[in-house]
């Protein structure tokens, strides 16, 4: 029965692989583009007791496949043709062919063709040796790559260089190579827009392989993708890279790999850990780079460009707990409460692009459920209306982390809303940039450097009345205190320090907001 699934069977061929192996006599071929492998050999021109067969190729000089012409009606027959012929008569009867012109060997040209049936059966031997033995992916790919003249580059679905197979060579090595072995991603920056919509639409709406040309390598290279499904589920990709197009039989080539893979993905014995990367559409953008913002970036959704609203969540997490149990119990509930987010590692740091505010309280509330479930924290920035503000929105949320983990240890379940902490975040920024004291108003400096309780409790007052606008009622509100009662208080602050609250100008306000700010910073 294993052998039965493997698929341990004489491997076909079509004309575009038998092309291939045919080049040195500049054949022509008359074929339809198809992949699919339909021959299962080749024969001489059948006697008149034998039938004609869909499944070989018939090998005849030019006039036995005219006089063939007269003779059958049959049709979807393959010919290995030498000497010149009228293609019409191919064609009106459906057939196809590979047409020698030149002078050759008529044995030869046989013999090539029967050996080219034999290579690739033994070839297929090996494959299904390898199957069935339980090898790895890796091991597997680097028997197949065997017949192909460049190395196999493995993608998981979210971006992630796997393994390379067959041997790279000096000459296979360019930026495309130097980003998967070193940096281990796709280059989707290296790609151009119009690139990137052509691969993404191609992944989401064929299942065949189909070629890719990169502008932006130091070559011209051409590259040929292709997706490997289990069941219905894109799992990961094949990348063959190339320095010139690839020929049709070796795309059929591609094709008959693709289909084995994908008839025993469960045999491999790493199948497990590549059917985990590939569960869950998160993009990992891990390198060495301290700023994840140009690969994400070049990897947003082209549908977002005309979305009104945008959101950024950073998670922060240690690296050692990514695991397929840690996706599975952090991004499929995350995934379920967000709005179609996009979804990025960098590092330590799951970074979710949401096409969303993050301001509904039952939203966030079970946001706050996940994270607190698996002992983690978020910052989220401002709400952001260009999707290009991302690179700004991320670090909204780095400043709100770092100010809030800065104070005190993480409490798990905390979202740190940037905007909630504008004034503090800032305040940081100047602590780390100079001292903040020489931005301060000096009178109200000095009256706080003798801590007295009542005098620290006003200075508070100040700043929440500054907040409100210099707005009395609107701030007493907020203090819930009497009108009056702050009233006074501001008065007698007031007169210590030599100051108008009420008729403050720009530069005044600005200094004695900042100064409230520092002094409460440095009491806490």
């Amino acid at each position: 029965m294993l052998q039965s699934a493997i698929g341990v069977c004489h491997m076909r061929m079509n004309l575009h692989i038998l092309h291939d192996a045919l080049s040195e006599f500049n054949p022509l071929i008359l074929a339809s583009d198809s992949p699919e492998l339909n021959l299962e050999g080749i024969r001489y021109l059948p006697n008149k007791e034998e039938r004609w067969s869909t499944e070989y190729m018939y090998a005849v000089t030019a006039q036995e496949l005219i006089s063939a012409y007269y003779q059958t009606d049959k049709r979807s027959l393959t010919f290995l043709c030498q000497g010149n012929v009228d293609p019409s008569l191919l064609t009106d009867k459906g057939w196809s062919a590979i047409i020698i012109l030149e002078s050759a060997n008529y044995n030869e040209v046989f013999d090539i063709v029967q050996n080219t049936f034999k290579a690739y059966r033994k070839w297929e031997e090996k494959l299904s040796e390898a199957a069935l033995s339980g090898c790895s992916f890796k091991a597997f790919l680097d028997i197949a790559s065997s017949v192909f003249r460049v190395p196999i580059a493995l993608i998981n679905c979210i971006g992630r260089f796997v393994f390379s197979a067959g041997e790279l060579s000096a000459s296979s090595l360019d930026s495309v190579w130097d980003s998967l072995r070193y940096k281990g991603i796709f280059p989707h920056d290296m790609l151009s827009p119009e690139e990137r919509r052509f691969l993404n639409s191609n992944l989401n709406s064929r299942h065949d392989p189909f070629t890719l040309w990169v502008s932006g390598r130091q070559q011209e290279n051409i590259d040929v993708i292709v997706p490997l499904y289990n069941k219905s589920t894109l799992l990961c990709t094949m990348v063959f890279m190339g320095y010139s197009t690839f020929s049709k039989g070796q795309l059929s080539l591609m094709y008959y790999l693709q289909q084995r893979i994908e008839s025993i993905f469960d045999k491999f014995s790493d199948f497990e850990s590549l059917d985990a990367a590939s569960a869950h559409g998160i993009i990992d953008i891990s390198s060495e780079s301290e700023d994840p913002i140009e690969p994400i970036m070049g990897l947003l959704p082209e549908r977002w460009n005309g979305k009104k609203q945008f959101s950024l969540l950073v998670i922060p997490f240690e690296r050692e707990r990514y695991s397929k149990v840690f996706l599975n119990d952090v991004l499929s509930p995350l995934y379920a409460i967000l709005t179609a987010p996009t979804a990025f590692i960098h590092n330590s740091e799951l970074i979710f692009v949401e096409p969303d505010t993050l301001d509904a309280t039952a939203k966030l509330s079970k946001i706050r459920k996940v994270l607190r479930s698996n002992g983690l924290v978020a910052g989220v920035s401002s709400c952001f209306h260009d999707v290009s503000f991302v690179r700004w929105a991320y670090h909204q949320c780095k400043m709100a982390l770092d100010l809030r983990l800065g104070i005190a240890p993480a409490e798990a379940g905390g979202l740190y809303f940037f905007q909630e902490q504008y004034c503090q975040c800032l305040c940081s920024i100047l602590n780390r940039s100079t001292v903040p004291e020489s931005l301060c108003n000096f009178s109200l400096l000095q009256l706080a450097q003798k801590k007295e309780k009542r005098l620290m409790a006003t200075i508070h007052d100040l700043r929440v009345f500054l907040a409100a606008g210099g707005n009395f009622s609107r701030a007493s509100d907020l203090l819930q205190i009497h009108r009056n009662t702050l009233k006074t208080r501001l008065e007698k602050l007031s007169r210590l320090i030599g100051m108008e609250f009420s008729a403050l100008n720009e530069q005044e306000f600005i200094s004695l907001y900042l100064t409230c700010l520092i002094i409460e910073g440095q009491s806490n």
